[in-house]
């Protein structure tokens, strides 16, 4: 059964011409076109609704008019009647208004959207539909390649104009389904930028690399200085004394950077052992053999007391480890165990430097203490 057209006060829910067409369909499902005319009219009158069939009683019949030539019975004027209702209820510009400012919405196909402007169509008496129907289609399409193109003809048809815009819609989604990026395209695109990266992060360490060899043939041991070779007759070191080992011949910050090594970096690395040793060794003393072969009297230092016993200690900011020398600790008396070292500490130069052992100290400096 087809719904009801008026079951509450007010506008129906579609257009009379929309909804007697649909039961009138109905009846051709059913195999009702045979019924008597009483019957057709009885079946429509329970389909109106509450607020429909209210209307119905109330209307007048409507006779024939005589330059009509439909066979006139029961059925035929129950529809004329509710028709000639609806028609004087309807404002032919209010129901223009709804046809001229009806739009195609983004998604929906030319089809639906010349079958919408056809059903709004029907009440609005207009002379030629197909036509008023096409000018809509061409000037509220949300296809603007088809309007360019179907503004160049004069006056195309319907059909025309339908068929363009449906052609260019495949078109279109053909193109947005070839230009999708897919699995394979991605991952091509990502093996390139990394492939790129590397190739760039190769270069970039191989200009270093060459630009630190550079620098090392051309640096003078006398001065540091990478305009000249020791050999050089110009180079203002020749003749200075050395006021870190009192020598001839070269300056401090020479014999600084040669005899020093400061550690910059430690690589963690596994050992056979357990692996609940991991805590314990964030807070231990490391032990590396002697560093330095001269007295570095003009280097920073101060005091620390390393279970108990006084140490004096050269003052590095940016080292992340503190160093003794084996014969230092031997001084110290300790009697905590050594263990094996888990890290590996770095020098400048890029040189490893060998650990001895690790093991736990009380340090002390000034009013500050801690137990490493």
């Amino acid at each position: 059964m087809p719904c009801t057209v008026l079951d509450v006060p007010g506008p129906p829910a579609e257009s009379w011409t929309q909804w007697i067409k649909c039961f009138e369909k109905h009846l051709e499902a059913i195999d009702g076109t045979k019924y008597d005319p009483a019957r057709k009219q009885a079946m429509m009158y329970n389909c109106l609704g509450v607020e429909g069939r209210k209307l119905f009683d109330h209307i007048a019949p409507v006779e024939k008019e005589e330059e009509e030539d439909q066979e006139w019975d029961v059925f035929t004027e129950a529809k004329a009647r509710m028709k000639n209702y609806f028609d004087t209820t309807i404002s032919i510009i209010m129901e223009r208004y709804h046809f001229y400012y009806c739009y195609q919405a983004p998604g929906e196909s030319i089809e639906s959207y010349v079958a919408t402007l056809r059903m709004l169509a029907t009440t609005c008496s207009f002379r030629d539909m197909d036509e008023m129907i096409r000018d809509q289609v061409v000037m509220r399409t949300t296809c603007i390649k088809a309007q360019e193109k179907l503004l160049c003809h004069r006056n195309p048809s319907l059909e025309k104009v339908v068929s363009t815009i449906k052609s260019m819609e495949r078109s279109a989604k053909g193109i947005q389904l070839l230009r999708k990026p897919d699995n394979h395209s991605a991952d091509v695109t990502l093996i390139r930028k990394e492939s790129e990266s590397s190739t760039s992060q190769v270069r970039k360490s191989n200009k270093k690399s060459s630009s630190n060899s550079s620098s090392n043939k051309m640096t003078c041991y006398r001065c540091g200085s990478s305009t000249h070779l020791a050999s050089s007759r110009g180079c203002p070191a020749i003749g200075k004394t050395c006021k870190g080992c009192g020598k001839v011949g070269h300056f401090l910050k020479v014999f600084k950077s040669s005899h020093v090594k400061k550690v910059f970096k430690v690589e963690e690395y596994k050992t056979d052992e357990d692996s609940d040793d991991n805590e314990m060794m964030e807070n231990l003393v490391l032990l590396v053999a002697i560093i330095s072969k001269e007295d570095l009297h003009n280097q920073p230092k101060c005091n620390i007391h390393v279970n108990g016993e006084s140490v004096e200690m050269l003052v590095d900011t940016g080292s992340r480890i503190t160093i003794l020398s084996k014969n230092t600790y031997e001084t110290l008396g300790c009697k905590a165990p050594l263990q094996v070292s888990k890290v590996i500490p770095g020098a400048y130069g890029g040189h490893k430097i060998k650990l001895e052992r690790v093991f736990n100290a009380d340090l002390k400096f000034k009013d500050k203490s801690t137990s490493s």
